[in-house]
């Protein structure tokens, strides 16, 4: 599925990835967790094809998002941090709009699943309000509609629960842990290391740019840390200049 292989990005002649390599399959739930300025989020913006590497490759199916765009990001979804809207428009008419440029034909192949995700995520009584009477969670929820409207096999979501309440943070991962039930895959970034190591399948752990550990959540305990927490603290530490 997703192959990220020997990654660099350099920005103001600061090193912000360093020969960065994760490789997800299909059924994976992954965590990117690091502490602040890790370069999680350069991360995630460099597998969308956001920002260009300045050295590496990474494909998905074998699809380069360097060369190959088009068909890379036909598999891939995208959840921003903050993401935009025109907060004017109804939900409803958000969604069409941002399913229309994707074309008519692949929205009414998708219609049923989309359907079925609008129910799955008790969005349908709101999508009839103008966007900017949302809460952050039904903004969000919104955000993961329109990632998933061209259902890609990846979705990558950049800090997916911040901010939302209890119940949201439930019909997200909910939601999520069905879709990697299907075949597909999940890579987001998080602060809430709680989350990360109950809800993911792997952890992949950065520092200042680097890869200090990839490997399956449940692996963590074997390796004599109580938690995911004390793991990450005492990695990090390890690992200071």
């Amino acid at each position: 599925m997703l192959s990220v292989e020997n990654v660099f990005k350099t920005i103001e002649e600061k090193s912000i990835i360093h020969d960065l390599c994760l490789n997800i399959q299909a059924g994976d739930n992954v965590a990117l967790i690091g502490p602040n300025g890790a370069g999680k989020t350069t991360t995630m913006k460099m597998i969308m094809g956001l920002l260009s590497m300045d050295k590496g490759r990474i494909t998905m199916d074998g699809f380069s998002v360097r060369n190959q765009r088009k068909q890379y990001l036909n598999l891939v979804g995208y959840v921003p941090d903050e993401p935009f809207f025109y907060e004017e428009l109804k939900g409803e008419e958000f969604l069409r709009f941002t399913a229309d440029l994707w074309g008519e034909e692949l929205y009414v192949d998708n219609e049923n699943l989309i359907n079925e995700t609008i129910d799955s995520l008790d969005m349908r009584r709101f999508l009839g309000e103008k966007i900017h009477t949302y809460s952050l969670g039904m903004k969000k929820k919104l955000s993961l509609l329109i990632a998933l409207i061209h259902q890609p096999k990846l979705l990558v979501m950049d800090e997916p629960f911040n901010g939302l309440d209890p119940m949201t943070v439930y019909a997200i991962k909910d939601y999520m842990k069905r879709y990697v039930n299907k075949g597909n895959a999940v890579l987001i970034s998080t602060h809430m290391l709680d989350a990360a190591e109950h809800f993911c399948t792997h952890v992949a752990i950065l520092k200042d740019g680097h890869l200090l550990s990839y490997q399956k959540t449940k692996n963590i305990k074997k390796q004599g840390s109580e938690t995911l927490e004390a793991y990450f603290v005492n990695l990090v530490k390890e690992n200071e200049k």
